[in-house]
């Protein structure tokens, strides 16, 4: 029988909506709140910048929507759901290479896995309009967290108190046990795995995760030998989301300049001027 605890530690009640099919390995104490690295998780304005979900409605649904479906889930083409892969022991996440697509999508396609799932229009911002496929991804964000060494924790959040989320380094010895797998060679495939996480949970709205997912990496690889991963994982976690980690900033791509991601990044930036000019007005 699996336990049945969470992979995510919440110190007070959050309604995150964790469906009960937790991995099969558990979560170590949390160190103190000195060894945290921390992002605050924004509320969102009346202003938000998501618009509605565009119609129609594409037939079938993009496998991204139907792979994450809290009440449905479609396997992936090796028979393989969602709680399937979050059961594996580390070992098996170490050595299967095909999982972290669909774990992840991306907008890109993977020159590893051309026929890996992309992140479309509809599922961008039906992602990021659903509290429901939010929680899926939260729990596939906590399972390669703890593979990578650190334990999720969400403080706070009672409606109205604000959201602490922390990436907490695991007591030794697994803390030390669990980086061995990206820690000792520079710019290995796990490395490209932070990334497309880092990217991934921005795209479909866990933000304030992917900020304290990066701050806890970035902080555990700081010898020179990291310096070329640090460098895309900062990309990942700060670029406009219609440019990719890998993308030159001055590189001609009509494309990345007209499509949706960067009206998205367009229309928030207005919204933050909106915010921003209320505010000024409400000074004077």
């Amino acid at each position: 029988m699996p336990p049945t605890h969470s992979l995510i530690t919440k110190t007070q009640p959050l309604n995150l909506s964790i469906p009960s099919d937790p991995p099969t390995h558990g979560l170590a104490n949390p160190l103190p709140q000195t060894a945290t690295t921390t992002a605050k998780m924004p509320l969102k304005h009346p202003n938000h910048p998501d618009p509605p979900v565009p119609t129609p409605i594409p037939t079938p649904l993009p496998f991204p929507l139907r792979f994450y479906s809290p009440t449905s889930p479609t396997p992936d083409d090796r028979g393989r759901t969602l709680s399937t892969i979050l059961c594996w022991p580390p070992s098996r996440l170490e050595s299967s290479h095909d999982y972290i697509q669909n774990l992840f999508p991306l907008p890109e396609r993977s020159p590893y896995n051309p026929s890996a799932p992309l992140i479309d229009e509809y599922t961008f911002y039906t992602f990021r309009t659903s509290e429901e496929l939010q929680s899926q991804l939260r729990r596939s964000l906590a399972c390669m967290a703890r593979f990578y060494g650190f334990d999720y924790v969400v403080r706070g959040g009672d409606g109205i108190a604000e959201v602490m989320i922390t990436f907490e380094p695991q007591p030794q010895p697994d803390f030390e046990a669990a980086t061995r797998n990206w820690l000792t060679t520079p710019f290995s495939h796990n490395h490209l795995r932070i990334t497309r996480i880092i990217r991934c949970c921005r795209l479909l709205g866990l933000e304030a995760e992917a900020e304290a997912f990066h701050d806890a990496i970035t902080k555990a690889a700081q010898h020179p030998q990291f310096a070329r991963s640090r460098m895309y994982w900062r990309r990942a976690a700060e670029r406009p989301l219609y440019l990719a980690p890998e993308d030159e900033e001055d590189e001609e791509d009509e494309e990345k300049w007209t499509g949706f991601l960067y009206r998205f990044e367009e229309a928030r930036d207005e919204c933050r001027s909106g915010v921003e000019s209320e505010g000024e007005d409400g000074d004077g």
